[in-house]
């Protein structure tokens, strides 16, 4: 999967734009839904340079965190 990262202006009601961040342009981004056991290579693209990201794997307990 390829995921492009990037901050943009978001306009979330028609008096309030805020900067977010969107994966493939929009936000959230997009679902990327996968079988235990599938092999999986998640490339993220934050403008034209590839970064790094965390990844959780499995299902977790919601959190203040996120």
């Amino acid at each position: 999967f390829d995921i492009t990262a990037k901050v943009v202006d978001w306009q979330v009601s028609p008096t309030k734009t805020v900067r977010a961040w969107t994966f493939n342009g929009t936000v959230p981004g997009p679902w990327i839904k996968v079988s235990s056991g599938d092999k999986v290579k998640l490339v993220v693209y934050r403008g034209a340079k590839r970064t790094s990201v965390r990844v959780t794997l499995g299902r977790q307990p919601a959190s203040p965190q996120g």
